[in-house]
């Protein structure tokens, strides 16, 4: 519930909680640019930000 409410979501890669928390977001209306993010290693500055799936109703 914090995650998915929080003003910016960081998340991690290939976790399903970060998904679920992703998911939430995009349902609850958050921004795209505040909603999929992901860490990156400390060698790597530039790694692949999640897939932005987008919900159909």
């Amino acid at each position: 519930y914090i995650c998915a409410h929080a003003r910016h979501f960081i998340g991690s890669h290939e976790s399903t909680f970060s998904f679920r928390i992703q998911e939430d977001r995009e349902i609850l209306g958050f921004p795209v640019a505040t909603t999929f993010n992901r860490l990156c290693p400390d060698d790597r500055p530039d790694c692949e930000q999640p897939a932005k799936w987008k919900i159909v109703y």
